[in-house]
């Protein structure tokens, strides 16, 4: 063997591979169709797709520039396994047909993820959520020094999870979980606390998915809060009109922005309120437009038949993902804004109760 052939081996032999390598195992899914799909600023879009073998087993590979939280789906049901990938030869096998209990290894993301998942869900949600069940029965009860008791006790278990949220985002400042668990508990914070969180992360993950993510939800804080101007954006009607939020702005009413969607049991159930605090309000100058996100048309267009909302009705056809829904931070429905009559906002409420109180509180 020459000198130069012994080199070369060598170094091919201290040469680490790139990437990701994903082996898989869905033992109850032998010969189906299995997606890899991670998310984007626009939603989640499928990376790679696979056909298992005869004993279920499936790879995937593939290059990332930063960590990310993924999905593995089985198509044909769409059952789905979650976890961390990152460049590393990754382990994935699961036995359960609803593909429960999954075996991952090879990803250290995904064990800090675990254990910070298992560490706040048994210290502080499900605690949490006892009290609640108690502070519950105690209301049925009438028993307001228990309920008071209660109060007490689950804001200090509250506080501390907060604090638990908060060193594990700090200490994760320099890998993308840190940011990944900051965008699934940023409305458990203020906004000071979120822009300091925020401006904890390394700078070198400025372009990662997550810190984008984060970045946006305090753009969104920011643009929104009362005193602000409205965002404007353009959305059509039922019949194809494009109307402009600017050209609704009226300098003889105050106007309620109502998002809402078909597929929410709770906007559904609001309706018949709605439509009440309409005719209350509108001759003494309100007015209404709701923003559907229903991204079928059809059963938008069914809805809107339906329930009889005698306001203007706009779609708004990308749904939670679309820029209107990203611009006004609606991450769950039903959510109003008050915007006064010059379009400054003046509040934003979740439900049509409260929406009542403010109204009862600008004009009784």
């Amino acid at each position: 063997m020459t000198f130069l052939l012994s080199v070369l081996l060598w170094f091919g032999s201290c040469t680490k591979e790139k990437g990701y390598i994903i082996n898989g195992e869905f033992a109850a899914y032998p010969g189906a169709s299995v997606s890899l799909m991670h998310e984007t600023m626009a939603g989640w879009e499928v990376v790679s797709k696979v056909k298992l073998d005869n004993k279920g087993s499936f790879r995937f590979k593939g290059e990332l520039d930063f960590p990310e939280f993924v999905y593995i789906t089985v198509d044909k049901n769409r059952e789905f396994v979650r976890f961390f990938l990152e460049n590393n030869k990754i382990r994935v096998r699961v036995k359960d047909s609803l593909l429960r209990n999954p075996e991952i290894s090879g990803s250290e993301l995904q064990r800090k993820f675990e254990k910070f998942d298992r560490q706040s869900r048994t210290e502080f949600s499900d605690t949490l959520f006892s009290l609640y069940k108690h502070w519950q029965i105690a209301s049925n009860k009438g028993d307001s020094i228990m309920t008071s008791r209660l109060d007490s006790i689950r804001a200090v278990f509250y506080k501390r999870k907060l604090q638990y949220h908060k060193t594990f985002i700090k200490e994760n400042a320099d890998n993308v979980l840190g940011a990944f668990i900051l965008n699934l508990v940023y409305s458990d914070f203020d906004t000071d606390t979120l822009i300091f969180l925020s401006d904890q992360m390394d700078p070198g993950l400025d372009s990662s998915l997550y810190v984008q993510q984060v970045r946006q939800k305090i753009h969104a804080i920011e643009a929104t809060k009362p005193g602000q101007t409205f965002l404007n954006f353009t959305l059509s009607d039922s019949a194809g009109v494009k109307h402009q939020l600017s050209s609704l702005v009226n300098f003889d009413k105050i106007l309620v922005l109502d998002f809402w969607a078909s597929w929410s049991g709770k906007c559904l159930l609001e309706t018949d309120k709605k439509i009440e605090l309409y005719n209350r309000y509108f001759d003494r100058g309100v007015d209404f437009v709701s923003i559907s996100l229903d991204v079928n048309r059809l059963k938008w267009l069914k809805s809107i038949d339906d329930l009889k909302m005698p306001w203007l009705q706009l779609n708004d056809g990308k749904g939670p993902r679309g820029d209107v829904a990203k611009e006004y931070l609606i991450t769950g429905l039903p959510v109003k804004f008050i915007l006064d009559q010059e379009g400054h906002i003046l509040t934003k409420v979740r439900t049509v109760e409260e929406l009542e109180e403010e109204l009862k509180s600008i004009f009784d």
